[in-house]
Parts: C-alpha cells; structure tokens; sequence
C-alpha cells in the first residue's frame, strides 16, 4: 500500500505532471481522489496512485460536463436510442441489454423460489422493451426487496430498472427515476460494499450525454466485481459503443454466453461494424437472422448495415422480400426504403436530391433526425447534415423534440451519441466541424484524459 501513495500535494501534482496549485483545484472542483491525513493541517494530505490513475482514465480532467439538472429546463429522454444497447441505454442505443439485465449470475446467497421467480417475470417484462414492460420490472424488484430486504442483488437490480426506466420518460420523471434508481444502488452497496450490479445501476443511471468519465468509472468497478455477470459485460460494451470505442466493446461481447437476445446481437454486429470485421459481421447477422426472423430490432439493424455500407442489393432483397419481414413494413415504408435504396446508390442523381431535401425537412422528432443523418452523410449533404447535428444535440437552428414530451421538450444531455460513430456517417465525421461537435459534447475531453482514442481516429477503422 505505501508503495501505491503518493505524499501532500506536491507528489500528487508531480504524478498528474501538474502544479501544487492545479492539485489543489482539481480537488476542490473535480473531485480528483485525495484523502485528508486525520489530525493534520490542509497540507496533510495524501493519495493512492491506483485511484487517481482511476479518476484519469475515467475523464476527470475533463471538466464542463452538463448534467440533468443543469443543461437545459424542459426536455425528456432519448428515443429508445437507449435500448437499443443494453435496455437501459432502445431501438436506438441501450436496448440490446434489457434481455439481460435481471439475470443475476453471481448472487449469494440462493434467494426463495419465490423471489427467483419474481425476479425471472421482472427479466421478462423489461425484455418487452415497452413503458408498461418497464414499469412492471419496476414492481417486481420492489416485491422482491420486500420480500428479501438483504439481497442486494434485488436492490441492485431494482436500481437498474429504475435506470433504465429513466431514460424513456419525461424529463421531471425521469429525474425521479434517476434519483429512485441511485438510492436503490447505493443501499445494495451499502449492503455488499463489493455489488456489482450497484455500481452497474450508479452508471447507468446517469445522463447519456457529458457524464463520461464518471460513468466509466462505475463501470469500471462493476466490471472489477462482477466480470462474469452478463448484464455488467453488456451495458459496458454499449457504453463503450456510445464513446465511440466499440473496438473495446468487443472483447466484452465475447465473454458473454451465446446465443445473444435480439437487441444485443444488434449491438454486437453495430460494433462489428464500427470496426471493419466484416466477416464476422456477416456470420453474426445471419446467425441473429436465422434465430429471429421478422424480429424488428433484427430485420432493421440488418437492412441499415446493408443499406449503408455498399450492400444496396442485399438491402433491397430484405425490402422486397416477405417473408422475414416484420408485419409493420407497409407498402409506404417499402417505397421509402427503396428511394433511399436508390439514392445511396447514385448520390448525383435527381432521385437522391429528392430524398435529400425530404430529409432536411424531417420531423422534428429524435427518431427522424437520426435517420436523417444517415441519409445525408450517405449522399454527402454534408452541410445540410452538420444542422441536423447542432439542432439534434445543441437546438441550434431549430429544436428536436424528445421521444416524450411536447414539441419544444428538449433534453439535450439524454441524446443518444452513438449514430455519430456510425459508418454510415463516416463523411460527418471527415469534416472539420465535427471536432467541434465533440468537444462540446465533452468527448474530447474524456478521450484525452482516459487516453483511450475513439475508433475513428484509428486507421481502417470504419467507425
């Protein structure tokens, strides 16, 4: 232990290569980990290498990072876009991991049939992916800590329903929510200093947007306690896709037992994608393809990856083809397709400059913006898509409403950041402005401090 600390304040700056005085701020302002020796005076100080090697790789230095409180007054949550990586974080980032989430692995001690069976219909329910699916989880884990008021796995996955739920509501009660969520986690702790699935609630549980390092660092405990456990592997990986790191997402998917659910195949064949794994790409689409047919989150995520990365014909077999197509593609979603189809395949055209200008014009809804931005990065509308960026992320030019919420909800710290990392928009991200976007978004900073590169600054990398 002595050897990992490091004595007063000037050792400490040393260590960070910065002054007495910067040690001294960070302390005050950033919560950098320093420990105060009892008895002594404010020069009395001391700090373990170990926890501020933590507190950098975790972004701490990075500083301006909005939260829910404070970014913007009106607003609500990301479109599905969380469960789309791990249920907590939708169709369009966190839902891959709620077919996981309430299926705890290393839970002394046994609990009652009772309480197993409350906690297995709670897995059930979140897997619905829907507002009453997630509001039944919610029940559940609070009849299971009712029943086993020391389990505090039960604590820990109720805290993670909450977190969950957190980010599919309005603004105000998500913020309930979040707060239910945290206080569920820390009272897992607070049994068992060492839960995973607290630590794992803690990070979920925070805004998508700006809190990067601080989720990291919860993460990053959970994963220390709880390696095996598939919803902590999970919701890692789809934090890691959102930092735009899903080469660090990877080695995650492949401790996590086979076959996956719908949503994190999803997520997994996203990160396959992001870089450059092709081959596998293929075996692992087909293999969801074969296990889920029609399956929505499946058949989409499938058709996007050919639609955008020069496989039009295969995404146009997918259109056409019935039979494996989820009963809600109507004729009208068929025509759309095939424009984009076409489009993509001649930029140049009068076709794609129609489709180009529908875009531009698209609802003023998350769901819409998104798939905006593939469209126009896709047909090289650069600037028409760098303002559905600033007004996506920033409400610059003019706003997108939340998922939930009215028309003018707008909550800019819950947006979902991983269409940025797509290959799909790999010409947003050539351009110049786009490391504006970043640093306002915080993820410069968090990249730089946690000295992690995101992937599309690594050569053949497609995200």
């Amino acid at each position: 232990m002595r050897e990992d600390r490091l004595d007063g304040w000037k050792a400490i700056g040393n260590f960070l290569n910065r002054d007495r005085t910067t040690a001294l701020r960070w302390a005050k302002e950033r919560q950098l980990p320093v420990h105060r020796i009892p008895g002594g005076g404010t020069s009395s100080v001391y700090a373990l290498r170990s926890e501020l090697e933590l507190w950098l790789s975790g972004g701490g230095e990075g500083g301006g990072i909005p939260t829910a409180e404070s970014a913007v007054s009106t607003g609500t949550t990301s479109r599905r876009a969380l469960m789309a990586g791990a249920a907590v974080l939708g169709a369009a980032g966190l839902a891959g991991a709620g077919a996981l989430w309430l299926r705890p692995r290393n839970s002394p001690p046994a609990q009652p049939p009772e309480v197993e069976a409350l906690v297995t219909r709670a897995r059930d329910a979140l897997e619905t992916s829907g507002d009453d699916g997630q509001d039944q989880a919610i029940a559940l884990m609070r009849r299971v800590v009712a029943l086993s008021p020391r389990f505090a796995d039960g604590w820990g996955l109720l805290g993670l329903a909450n977190a969950v739920t957190s980010h599919f509501r309005e603004r105000a009660l998500g913020l309930s929510l979040r707060a239910h969520a945290e206080a569920a986690a820390r009272h897992a702790l607070d049994i068992d200093p060492d839960n995973g699935l607290g630590e794992l609630a803690l990070g979920v549980a925070l805004p998508l947007v700006g809190a990067w390092g601080v989720r990291e660092r919860h993460l990053g405990r959970a994963l220390a306690r709880a390696p095996s456990t598939e919803e902590v592997l999970e919701y890692a990986a789809v934090c890691r896709i959102f930092n735009g790191q899903a080469s660090r997402a990877l080695p995650l998917y492949e401790r996590m037992r086979r076959p996956f659910q719908p949503q994190t195949f999803a997520n997994y064949a996203q990160a396959l994608w992001r870089v450059g794994q092709l081959e596998e790409l293929d075996r692992a689409l087909d293999e969801a393809a074969a296990l889920y047919p029609a399956q929505p989150r499946v058949w989409f995520n499938q058709m996007n990856i050919y639609l955008f990365s020069d496989r039009i014909d295969r995404a146009l077999e997918m259109i056409r083809q019935p039979i494996g197509r989820p009963r809600s593609i109507d004729a009208e979603s068929i025509a759309d397709f095939e424009e984009i189809a076409g489009a993509v395949r001649d930029p140049r055209s009068a076709l794609a400059d129609k489709v180009a200008a529908k875009h531009v014009a698209h609802k003023r809804r998350i769901g819409a913006a998104t798939d905006a931005l593939r469209v126009l990065s896709s047909l090289g509308r650069i600037d028409e898509a760098v303002t559905v960026v600033e007004a996506l992320y920033f409400g610059k030019g003019y706003v997108v409403a939340d998922h939930y919420g009215g028309p003018g909800a707008f909550t800019p710290e819950q947006r979902d950041s991983r269409v940025l990392f797509e290959p799909a928009t790999r010409l947003i991200r050539a351009d110049p402005r786009f490391e504006s976007v970043m640093a306002q978004l915080g993820l410069e900073a968090f990249w730089r401090t946690s000295r992690l590169m995101p992937d599309y600054r690594r050569p053949g990398s497609l995200g």
